[in-house]
């Protein structure tokens, strides 16, 4: 009986601990969406795609205003080392095409997005990768992309 008690009890508590930790990394995501609604109003969440496996942390979001889109799509690794190689793995070899800017998180690049009606910016900030897609942006994607970018980096916490 005892034995039965002890072994209900170490299993609800890991239970509890594993559904707590989930609720800590949707609590970024959270964040995120709220720190654009209250920042962008003029941004509408049109789709929001978490990963259902929740050994992978990545999410896709898509904002909508007037005609214009912004896509994000975001990864929390396990440690920030992982994520500067996984983020090197991803956009180092592009490196050529793009502009460093460095006062978002620890790393961050930009690309296209000059005249375009589109562009893109990956940064890497502690253990989370992000990049932002912008589409028809007529005035210049530049300045929503970074937009975004602090909003989001905003919400990271330091590793």
């Amino acid at each position: 009986m005892i034995k039965t008690i002890l072994a209900s009890s170490i299993l609800l508590l890991a239970s509890t601990a594993a559904a707590a930790a989930a609720q800590d990394e949707l609590t970024l995501f959270d964040k995120l969406e709220r720190s654009i609604k209250e920042n962008m109003p003029e941004w509408t969440l049109a789709y929001r795609a978490p990963n259902p496996n929740p050994k992978y942390k990545v999410i896709m979001y898509q904002w909508n205003a007037a005609g214009r889109e912004i896509s994000v799509w975001m990864t929390a690794l396990s440690s920030p080392e992982k994520a500067a190689r996984r983020f090197s793995e991803l956009f180092g070899d592009e490196a050529t095409e793009k502009v460093t800017l460095c006062d978002i998180g620890d790393k961050c690049y930009e690309w296209g997005g000059g005249s375009n009606e589109s562009g893109s910016l990956a940064f890497r900030d502690a253990n989370v990768i992000v990049r932002i897609n912008a589409e028809r942006i007529a005035e210049g994607p530049a300045y929503l992309l970074r937009r975004f970018a602090f909003f989001i980096a905003e919400e990271i916490p330091a590793v």
